[in-house]
């Protein structure tokens, strides 16, 4: 087969957040929204993911929500009216700063600059009047210079001096309050919508990717959180994988190992920061999520691949948004090469790329062994029913998970079943075989040869 006929308009899909609702998650997003608008301040809220898990999606929805904002956009503009009009939104990428020596002063500066652009174009900033407003945003660009000032390496008596100089001709006409959570929470207060009735006006704080900083970032922006923005008119929703950022906090306290006392301490810390963590779910059927990404003409491929799911009763697939769109991404470019329209098709053929695309997408150093090798499937099919020696399993498999334990005949039922057995690890373990029920269930009786042609998938011309 030559490139002229093979179908080379397949779709790509991007991994770039979306306000679309692909997962069903719309109840998630109102309920935190709800709570972010209506909650007492102030609050710090947690939304929990593994990565790939949809969680900058999700956060941009609930800003979405609250203010019309979508934060990609090249200026941001507030919601007229509405159910959330005593909200504002700022949005805050912590791991482009995590090399700052003070990760809460680009905090404050970035919010500086959005509230700045927000004043322009908000009606309620307009009876504030414009010296007001370039007083009050000066004053938090002051603010946030004096916090790095005191942060820098030196003797306290050294910051002590440091910081009266710096007050006294600085921030004398600026700051009419002893402390710098006092003026922030009043600038802040200024700055946002009068309402009379309702819940109080707050200002809303997204800070996205925290779990991506290194652990001393994501220590001292969570230590400025606490020393300096905890105010009682905001709020901020976090997105973070929750065992990373624990992972961090831990090895900032002194910890090499993340465990025992300093984990747990690690723990507490995080608890005592934010005490509400929202996780987010899992998709219900991986299988149906995949067939959702893939093309058009593979509806046979994807109809194969939720029948087998409904069948086994099991997903044999990775419940990852994000690893399911890269896999739907391999099969939409991959089946017209192996399946071009004139040939015939059949559920094993489909099942058989489904488990080649999978092992290419995610465990490349099998791929490469089974491509130099077609026999090593036969190793491959006995790792995955528990077949093969520990210390052949160490060396082809080694740092691999399988997803179950065993198959287990049910004897007792009035009609015999099959079972899957035992452990399920964390489905965020990146080295989980994901695959292994789907070999074990309906392979058994596939030879290396059947999948000569799919392992050459690349080759095809």
């Amino acid at each position: 087969m030559t490139t002229e006929n093979l179908n080379l308009n397949f779709m790509l899909h991007s991994d770039e957040p979306t306000l679309q609702d692909k997962l069903s998650r719309k109840g998630f997003v109102q309920e935190v929204a709800e709570v972010a608008a209506t909650c007492q301040p102030p609050q710090v809220l947690g939304i929990h993911g593994d990565w790939g898990a949809g969680k900058t999606s999700v956060l941009e929805q609930i800003q979405f929500r609250l203010s019309g904002d979508k934060r990609r956009a090249e200026i941001p503009t507030l919601k007229k009216s509405g159910k959330y009009d005593h909200t504002i939104t700022i949005w805050f990428d912590a791991w482009r700063y995590q090399n700052e020596a003070v990760p809460v002063v680009a905090l404050l500066q970035e919010m500086r600059k959005q509230l700045g652009v927000m004043s322009k174009l908000g009606s309620q900033f307009q009876k504030l009047g414009e010296v007001t407003i370039r007083s009050l945003l000066s004053g938090i660009d002051n603010v946030a210079k004096l916090i790095k000032l005191e942060s820098l390496p030196a003797s306290p008596e050294k910051i002590q001096a440091i910081g009266e100089k710096w007050e006294k001709e600085h921030l004398e006409a600026t700051l009419a309050t002893d402390t710098v959570q006092n003026f922030l929470q009043e600038a802040i207060q200024k700055l946002l919508p009068s309402k009379r009735t309702g819940p109080s006006p707050r200002l809303v704080i997204f800070i996205d990717d925290i779990d991506r900083c290194n652990p001393k970032a994501a220590y001292r922006l969570l230590e400025g959180l606490k020393n300096y923005l905890i105010l009682p008119n905001c709020v901020f929703v976090i997105g973070m994988n929750q065992q990373i950022v624990t992972e961090a906090i831990s090895k900032e306290m002194g910890s090499e190992s993340n465990n025992g006392d300093t984990r747990l301490r690690a723990e507490a810390y995080l608890e005592k920061m934010c005490a509400n963590i929202w996780r987010l779910p899992l998709p219900k059927s991986p299988a149906k999520l995949l067939t959702e990404w893939l093309t058009d003409d593979l509806d046979e491929l994807g109809n194969a691949i939720l029948v087998t799911e409904a069948s086994i009763k099991t997903s044999f697939l990775p419940p990852n948004p994000r690893r399911l769109k890269a896999l739907a991404n391999l099969l939409n470019r991959m089946w017209p090469k192996v399946n071009p329209p004139e040939t015939s098709f059949n559920t094993s053929e489909a099942l058989s790329a489904l488990v080649v695309a999978y092992i290419y997408q995610f465990h490349s150093s099998l791929f490469q062994r089974w491509h130099h090798d077609p026999n090593f499937f036969t190793i491959l099919k006995a790792w995955v029913n528990n077949g093969v020696p520990e210390e052949d399993a160490n060396t082809f498999f080694h740092g691999l998970i399988l997803p179950t334990t065993a198959i287990v005949s049910n004897s007792h039922s009035v009609t015999p079943s099959k079972t899957f057995a035992g452990a399920f690890p964390d489905p965020s373990a990146p080295g989980i075989f994901w695959i292994a029920p789907l070999l074990q269930l309906t392979l058994n009786n596939t030879t290396p040869t059947d999948f000569s042609a799919l392992l050459r998938f690349e080759d095809a011309q």
